[in-house]
């Protein structure tokens, strides 16, 4: 692999150089931050993958208590009475980032994704591992609910009471008590409240 054209520092070189595609903001690399990033990323790792599979004694029992135990430990914000289901993967790298409020509910294999390549640097011909990460947050408002396999991307929320249908993607903020559906997710419907009729 060529020396990156990048002015940057031994560490961003090296790294460069045996495979890594690093991004510009990591020029100024230091080993203490590779080290420290190391550390961060293999704790954040090991409970994440505690809170995807928290099983009781190897049992099917689904103990959503213990996944937001291990959740909160990474640093994600977690109300009460929530509901968080199996291969759930909630903030890959920037744990703190997400917060959950209370009586939420997220079904089973969805992801909650705060990063992303920051896409409007990419040109023809380049490679999208040199484009910078974006870090952006994601807020569940209470009482809403994120159906199985659904996606959600940095820096949504989902309004209080709302539902995102199974399997969808959603890339922009979803409106109090809607329910969206598709990739990427549109609104379908508008929950009523108690004294209107449904049409």
């Amino acid at each position: 692999m060529n020396r990156p054209k990048e002015k940057g520092s031994f560490w961003y070189y090296f790294f460069c150089k045996i495979g890594f595609e690093l991004p510009p903001q990591y020029k100024d690399i230091k080993i203490s931050f590779v080290l420290m990033s190391f550390i961060k990323d293999y704790k954040n790792n090991f409970l994440a993958q505690l809170a995807k599979r928290s099983f009781f004694l190897g049992s099917t029992l689904s103990l959503h208590w213990t996944r937001q135990f291990f959740h909160r430990l990474r640093g994600c914000t977690i109300g009460k009475n929530t509901r968080i289901a199996e291969d759930c993967i909630i903030g890959l790298y920037h744990a703190e980032k997400i917060t959950i409020e209370d009586n939420v509910a997220i079904a089973a294999g969805c992801i909650l994704l705060e990063h992303k390549r920051d896409i409007s640097l990419l040109r023809y011909g380049g490679s999208i591992m040199k484009c910078n990460y974006l870090v952006q947050p994601i807020l569940l408002k209470k009482g809403c609910f994120i159906g199985v396999g659904s996606i959600i991307m940095p820096g949504v929320t989902v309004g209080e009471g709302s539902i995102v249908s199974p399997g969808s993607v959603v890339a922009k903020k979803v409106a109090p008590y809607t329910i969206v559906q598709g990739n990427p997710a549109k609104e379908i419907f508008k929950i009523p409240k108690t004294d209107e009729n449904i049409t």
